[in-house]
């Protein structure tokens, strides 16, 4: 997901037990944004225009953050935060307050650390996926952060379309799958709920090329949206082909982010 995302509260979502105790009754809408240069988190009343809480400040500790890049909110108000410089994830409480860290802090590709992660994305039953850049793979995890499984990762020497190169952005599908944004392959890798490759999206010069793949969202109506360093445009795919293109206000600098 990106540094911004907007939760929507209609869909009939579930929470994970352990949270039961932190959430009101009905999913929240929040616009949640990642604010890089300040090391912290804001979250804004629906419109955008008031704020409503922030927490954060630069640090390594809990409930701090030395470059949080990414962040995403599950309908019911639980916050995951990818903090790539602290090779970090944390996950916040509605109110703000910390819950868990996914990753010891120390740079390394080992089951219990994380390296420059710089995309983080929730599932309707709570588990967190986090794209782990600097080890080209895709980290999955349960609601109470122990890992489930991870996938994209090459060994030394292996090669192929369902390995990754520094993935910077991740979403779930409706079903479970995935799709991950690629920026050193310059497209969309797919994957089915299990992290089993299924294929691609984006091809260069093409109508369909991706650039340097930042981000990608999965939309309500089953299309997937993807951000690129190289244009000011938004790709659209719909059933596994290239859709349309949208081309961003005048001013935009690059699509690092998209929810």
């Amino acid at each position: 997901m990106a540094a911004a995302a907007l939760v929507a509260a209609d869909p009939p979502y579930t929470i994970a037990p352990q949270y039961a105790h932190a959430q009101g009754s009905q999913p929240t809408e929040i616009l949640a944004v990642a604010d890089t240069g300040n090391d912290r988190i804001q979250l804004f009343e629906p419109g955008g225009s008031t704020l409503a809480r922030k927490f954060g400040g630069p640090g390594s500790g809990a409930g701090q953050f030395g470059s949080p890049v990414s962040v995403d909110m599950h309908p019911y108000g639980i916050i995951a935060v990818a903090d790539e410089l602290n090779h970090n994830v944390q996950v916040f409480y509605p109110n703000g307050t910390h819950a868990f860290t996914i990753g010891d802090g120390v740079r390394g590709c080992g089951d219990g650390q994380l390296s420059g992660p710089a995309g983080v994305a929730f599932a309707a039953d709570g588990r967190i996926a986090v794209a782990n850049t600097l080890c080209n793979g895709i980290r999955v995890y349960g609601p109470d952060g122990a890992l489930a499984f991870k996938f994209g990762s090459p060994q030394q020497g292996q090669q192929g379309e369902q390995y990754l190169d520094r993935p910077r952005g991740v979403d779930f599908g409706p079903g479970g799958e995935f799709a991950v944004a690629d920026t050193g392959t310059e497209r969309v890798a797919l994957y089915d709920s299990a992290g089993a490759y299924t294929g691609q999206l984006g091809e260069k010069l093409s109508a369909g090329e991706t650039g340097a793949a930042y981000d990608v969202a999965f939309l309500p109506n089953g299309s997937i949206a993807v951000a690129s360093t190289t244009d000011t445009r938004i790709t659209l795919f719909h059933n596994g082909a290239f859709s349309s293109r949208i081309d961003l206000p005048t001013g935009t600098s690059k699509g690092y982010g998209i929810a």
